[in-house]
């Protein structure tokens, strides 16, 4: 028996959503990925920085600081003392590299060698 009009009608309504959805579905997958990652890379950057507010996150996201390049940000402000007369001789670096130490910084990490610059 044929198919009638109506029935069709569906089929093809039904195919062209299926094309639709196989062609978004990878799509909407990827972003949620991304989506998924950047939540977790401002996770890792506030436990680092101790940072809370989304705009502050957000902003060192877009500077494309991560969570283990975040850690040396609360070092900081020890690194703007030290630099504050224009130099920085073995004492202040041996403070700010302990310093690091008592963060949880380790030796050998990316971390330690942004200090170490």
């Amino acid at each position: 028996m044929p198919l009638q009009e109506p029935e069709i009608q569906r089929d093809r309504g039904r195919d062209l959503e299926d094309e639709h959805f196989r062609r978004e579905d990878p799509r909407l997958i990827e972003r949620l990925n991304e989506l998924k990652a950047a939540e977790t890379t401002r996770e890792a950057i506030a436990k680092a920085s101790g940072i809370t507010k989304p705009a502050g996150l957000d902003r060192l996201m877009a500077l494309g600081i991560e969570g283990e390049t975040a850690t040396p940000l609360i070092m900081v402000p020890l690194v703007e003392v030290a630099w504050a007369d224009g130099t920085l001789d073995a004492k202040e670096r041996c403070a700010i590299l302990d310093r690091a130490g008592d963060s949880e910084v380790a030796r050998g990490s990316t971390e330690h060698a942004l200090l170490e610059l």
